[in-house]
């Protein structure tokens, strides 16, 4: 194709998926690009539209079919397999349509262009059938990338939570390459900056493809929901960087390569770094949390930079590896000692186990038991902590908690009464409590392969502890497959471990401190008014 068959070149929008290409093209459009025609339709997680060219996903989509092996894992709808990205291999047979398709959408006297992030592994092909066009490369922060997969709730990311990371590499080293031999007629830039200041958008195409945009009238906002960002210098900086050295190394060198780069600097210590303190004595420390790890450490880089990110001076973090044997688990678990984390190893003896490990060797006042794959909020340790210093025979106070993954949305949780905890658990154990309590509870239950936190909160209460619930959104809860629920549902194993629970806790309230009719209340109305137990005696220091 000449470069007279069209009145402008197309300009190709490629990136790494969830990495702002949408919001980019809906730039480009504001500034006067026809991006195409039949888009798909926004949805939860692009809501004001993906801007892709229907034609060219569509034609996208089967080379890449055709290209990547079969039966070979991954996710070859992106082109990436468990070999890495497809080769590129079989698309001679679609150069015709292709050429076809670029005539017909370039017979036009305005600027054009398409974006779909599979182009990026077909680069060299949309290349070489159209040696006219110029090239937008737009990259991510790796972190951020995978932070934005996982919410999309799509199986293949929540149950591989690895792929993206690994998808991350090959598409950007695929953009880095490309960009240093087309230099002539490439743009590398990082969408964070473009994020930032948009306005930079017009001038960079102008002056480094010579396209010439109008200026918008109204450009595009940025949905920060859809587009999370952190901070420079936040924790997962430099916890990503431990996990994924070789991603930190290819982010660096695209911003060395790169014609607006994130200007990000090297990883900086994480703030509340005495949380990763490794003495062996903590007279200051008030809070401690617990994490438990089990072949879990691709989201334990989130859970980390949570902990970090939100806890107050006085906080020690405890990593119980329970017999994890996963090769990503071992080697990350190891470079975070070698950083001075705390890392307690035991054989594989189950969440509980892990728990009352940690906790055993916790140094605080107050406990917080965070799961490898979820994440606190600001502001839940400082606020829960307050009300447990402020009322002696307070035990445990919790909040409500936001899914995401295969589920999302805000799940509210209601104030305690032991009648309808009873009958089912609506606390999870990211909840804050005394380690007197743990005493007074006897620990989790390490012979129960589920359920542990129930009956550990069963427990609680049968010891006199009160129960405070704190009406906000305090921490994140992953659901993907291959989770703990999953096990649960398989056969009758949650009416056998239900049974079991609320016969041990059945006849320990001490009822007769309660009023006859305020008994039946509570056990025939799951959603009766709040109450609680009486005050237990006010414990001493170690409470």
């Amino acid at each position: 194709m000449s470069e007279g068959e069209s009145g402008f070149p197309p300009l190709v929008l490629a990136g790494m998926h969830r990495s702002g290409t949408s919001f980019l093209a809906s730039q480009l459009a504001s500034l006067g690009v026809d991006m195409g025609s039949a888009f798909p339709d926004p949805d939860r997680n692009n809501r004001p539209g993906y801007f892709e060219d229907g034609r060219f996903l569509e034609l996208n989509r089967r080379m890449l079919a055709a290209a990547c092996p079969a039966d070979d894992g991954g996710h070859p709808d992106w082109g990436w397999t468990e070999r890495g990205l497809c080769d590129g291999g079989g698309l001679e047979p679609f150069r015709d349509e292709a050429r076809s398709l670029v005539l017909a959408a370039g017979r036009r006297e305005t600027p054009w262009g398409w974006k779909d992030p599979r182009t990026t592994v077909l680069l060299d092909f949309w290349r070489s059938v159209v040696p006219q066009a110029r090239f937008l490369l737009v990259y991510r922060t790796p972190w951020e990338v995978a932070d934005s997969l996982q919410r999309l709730g799509a199986p293949v990311f929540s149950g591989n939570p690895r792929f993206g990371e690994r998808i991350w590499l090959a598409y950007n080293a695929a953009l880095l390459s490309f960009h240093r031999a087309n230099r002539a007629r490439s743009v590398l830039a990082s969408t964070n900056r473009l994020m930032e200041s948009p306005d930079l958008l017009a001038g960079l195409v102008g002056d480094r493809l010579g396209l010439r945009l109008e200026k918008p009238a109204s450009p595009p906002r940025r949905e920060p929901d859809l587009f999370a960002t952190w901070p420079a210098g936040d924790p997962i900086e430099r916890l990503h960087a431990l996990a994924w050295p070789d991603a930190t190394a290819l982010l660096g060198d695209l911003d060395a390569a790169a014609d607006l780069p994130s200007l990000l600097q090297a990883p900086r210590a994480p703030r509340g770094r005495r949380l990763s303190s490794g003495a062996s004595a903590e007279p200051s420390v008030d809070t401690t949390i617990v994490t438990p790890v089990h072949d879990d450490g691709a989201f334990l880089v989130e859970a980390l930079a949570s902990a970090e990110r939100t806890s107050e001076p006085g906080t020690e973090l405890i990593l119980v590896d329970d017999g994890s044997t996963e090769p990503f688990t071992v080697a990350f678990l190891s470079r975070l000692e070698d950083e001075g984390y705390r890392v307690i190893r035991q054989p594989n003896r189950g969440l509980s186990s892990a728990r009352n490990t940690g906790i055993r060797n916790a140094h605080g006042r107050f406990l917080l038991t965070l799961d490898a794959d979820n994440r606190i909020r600001e502001g839940y340790l400082r606020r829960a902590t307050r009300q447990l210093e402020a009322d002696p025979g307070l035990g445990v106070v919790y909040g409500d908690r936001y899914e995401f993954g295969l589920r999302t949305g805000t799940v509210p949780v209601p104030d305690f009464h032991y009648g309808a905890i009873l009958k089912a658990n609506c606390i999870d154990a990211c909840a804050v409590f005394r380690k007197s309590v743990w005493l007074s509870a006897g620990g989790f239950d390490e012979t129960l392969p589920a359920l542990e936190d129930w009956d550990f909160w069963l427990s609680a209460a049968d010891a006199g502890w009160r129960f405070h619930h704190l009406p906000a959104t305090l921490f994140d809860y992953r659901v993907r497959p291959g989770g703990l629920s999953d096990w649960l549902h398989t056969g009758s194993r949650t009416e056998e471990l239900t049974a079991r629970i609320q016969a041990r806790h059945r006849g320990r309230w001490p009822w007769r401190l309660v009023p006859r009719g305020l008994r039946r209340r509570l056990f025939s109305t799951a959603g009766a008014a709040p109450w609680a137990a009486p005050s237990p005696p006010v414990r001493g220091a170690a409470s």
